[in-house]
């Protein structure tokens, strides 16, 4: 697909492993209180090893990942919630955002 200068790794991986293997209500359907993680960790890995190949091969254009994230809000302005909507984006987007841009 020499045409094809934009590329994305992976589409909205939050829901992908939260949904398929936290929740259970997209594919695979399967429930648990930890494979959500595993399956972010492995996406992660994914990733970085297709970006490393588009950069190595020499191919022009840009690659990335699409995150997914509906942004907290503070119910109120009170210093606690506040800090919950902080610690929901810090553990939401910052588990997928930050191996990314860290490196």
């Amino acid at each position: 697909f020499p045409e094809i200068t934009n590329w994305a790794t992976v589409n909205e991986p939050n829901s992908l492993c939260s949904g398929g293997y936290g929740a259970g209500v997209f594919a695979p359907g399967h429930k648990s209180t930890t494979d959500h993680l595993v399956c972010g960790h492995h996406i992660l890995q994914a990733h970085a090893r297709s970006v490393d190949y588009f950069r190595k091969s020499g191919k022009k254009g840009h690659i990335g990942i699409v995150l997914d994230y509906k942004w907290a809000y503070p119910n109120t302005d009170s210093e606690a919630d506040n800090r919950a909507a902080a610690y929901d984006r810090d553990n939401l987007v910052g588990f997928w955002a930050e191996p990314i841009f860290k490196t």
